[in-house]
């Protein structure tokens, strides 16, 4: 039996066409919202939700049920509520049009945040959830944002503030700013960069667009590799076993830095485990290594949707790196790799650094955006003050510290 708490929505929706003289069309009678607020009707979303993510506006991995589900299931809190919108089309046959996988995170006891799912780790055990968003049926899009951001208003007094990280410019999220701004005070900011490289038809083109010290380093740096002996890329048939040498490859690629691996992290591991599980046989999670001889000496840990490879972790065997550069050559070989097999890009995630290493493989550097909405109460506007003032605050905390 479903337990969904359904909400009433106002009739404040006409069409449009102002100027006809039919009368508005209130779109209550056409939408109905859900609000799941339990675990168990958030597993039973599985099918509808994968569904919809495949024909949203911008389809990618990490907006797909078993992320989302295995990230609450992994790093959510008693304190942690539930707070999925889901807007079905009533007069269509209750067509699912759009979610908004959203939870509610209750912070010190009395402060309330509304973020996406896949948001709010502690930075020790982060996933680093790339582009969250409000999914939607492209074809319902206008009226699910109308829709959504009105809802949203109404029940601005169940959250003091909102907070979303690694949105894109053309995030369905963003949209809902300009309807929001009567009721919330809005803070967007660019604070990172996307690594997008689209993929052309034939492999030596790609090869032909790098830079010149890019070719010259992959023709020596491979000819180097080759004479080690038999080189063989795969992926991993079991993905247990490709995140054991995904760990192994990680630690060595960052053996250099003090701070914590993010694999110390027992909730982190646990969150990949299960996505192991979830994922298998679907042909999305993917580990692809690199063997000489028959030693993992690279691997990436991809995510493949919609002719899109996503690269979220890498590793390599550090000894030989600056006389080889491993990852390099492996990437260059992995990206020929995916244009015979028709992929349309390879997406290197984000960094917060424009000059990162991801930008020599060439392709598009796209802004990444921080959004956060505060409401009238004297709570969200002491936290818009504080969030204004922290990165000074940061500033002077470094400079006495380094004194």
């Amino acid at each position: 039996m479903k337990l969904y708490y359904r909400d009433t929505f106002p009739a404040t929706y006409p069409e449009k066409d102002k100027t006809s003289k039919t009368p508005p069309t209130l779109l209550k009678n056409d939408y109905r919202i859900d609000i799941i607020q339990n675990k168990n009707d958030f597993f039973q979303l599985k099918t509808q939700w994968n569904d919809l993510v495949s024909i949203s506006q911008d389809p990618n991995p990490f907006l797909l049920w078993e992320w989302m589900y295995t990230w609450w299931e992994t790093y959510s809190s008693k304190q942690d509520e539930l707070f999925i919108i889901a807007l079905y089309d009533t007069h269509n046959n209750d067509q699912f049009i759009s979610l908004a996988p959203f939870y509610i995170k209750h912070c010190y006891g009395f402060i309330s945040r509304l973020s996406f799912l896949g948001e709010g780790e502690n930075d020790e055990d982060a996933a680093v959830t790339h582009y969250p968003d409000i999914i939607i049926n492209k074809v319902h899009r206008d009226n699910a944002i109308q829709i959504v951001s009105e809802y949203l208003a109404s029940k601005k007094h169940l959250f003091h503030y909102a907070s979303f990280d690694f949105l894109k410019s053309n995030a369905v999220l963003q949209q809902l700013n300009t309807p929001l701004s009567n009721d919330f005070s809005i803070q967007s900011k660019q604070n990172a960069y996307q690594f997008l490289t689209p993929l052309p038809n034939n492999a030596d083109d790609y090869v032909a667009s790098l830079s010149k010290s890019a070719r010259k380093q992959f023709r020596l740096k491979h000819n180097r590799m080759s004479k080690l002996g038999d080189i063989k890329t795969n992926s991993e048939e079991n993905l247990h076993d490709g995140l054991c040498i995904a760990e192994q490859l990680h630690r060595s690629r960052w053996s250099h830095i003090s701070e914590q691996n993010v694999f110390d992290s027992e909730t982190f591991s646990k969150f990949h485990q299960k996505l192991c599980k979830r994922f298998a046989n679907q042909n999305i999670m993917d580990f692809r290594t690199l063997r000489i001889n028959g030693k993992p000496t690279v691997i990436a840990y991809n995510f493949n949707y919609q002719e899109t490879c996503y690269s979220y972790l890498s590793g390599f065997e550090s000894e030989d790196d600056k006389r080889l550069s491993p990852m390099f050559i492996f990437d260059i070989l992995e990206i020929k790799s995916l244009i015979k097999q028709k992929y349309h890009a390879i997406d290197f995630l984000v960094s917060e650094e424009k000059n990162s290493y991801k930008a020599k493989y060439g392709g598009d550097i796209l802004p990444i955006y921080q959004t956060r909405w505060f409401s009238n109460c004297l709570i969200s506007q002491m936290l818009k003050a504080f969030f204004i003032m922290k990165p000074y605050l940061s500033k002077v905390y470094h400079k006495i510290k380094l004194k």
